[in-house]
């Protein structure tokens, strides 16, 4: 499974990586949201971690929907640390299929991922 992470937290990126690895998944990294826009079409990823919050001009958010709108409809897991009442609302309204909170749980990132490794096969 080809996996796609945008998340410029080098913290929550080393232990996304580490689960991803033990799942032999196919990982491609991008620290901003522009970055990863331009290489999913090289990239095709069978699924999405983005993080809400990144450094540059798109945040995740922006990410997520300009992804919609060109008709994706790859797996979208919105992780994010601002676990505030209705970010998760604006994370599904976005196009985001999943929300998570940092600090995130291992066990619901693994489960998560089984879920739509199950689904691509």
């Amino acid at each position: 499974m080809r996996v796609l992470i945008v998340e410029d937290n080098t913290a929550t990126l080393y232990l996304l990586k580490r689960i991803l690895r033990i799942s032999d998944c196919e990982i491609s990294h991008f620290s901003r949201a522009e970055q990863a826009l331009k290489a999913l079409s090289t990239i095709q990823p069978n699924l999405a971690i983005v993080d809400i919050q990144l450094a540059g001009q798109l945040t995740g958010l922006d990410f997520i929907r300009t992804v919609r709108k060109s008709g994706d409809t790859m797996p979208i897991i919105a992780i994010t640390a601002y676990a505030l009442q209705g970010e998760r609302q604006k994370c599904m309204d976005a196009g985001g299929d999943e929300y998570v909170a940092k600090p995130f749980n291992v066990g619901n990132i693994t489960e998560l991922l089984q879920k739509y490794m199950t689904a691509s096969v």
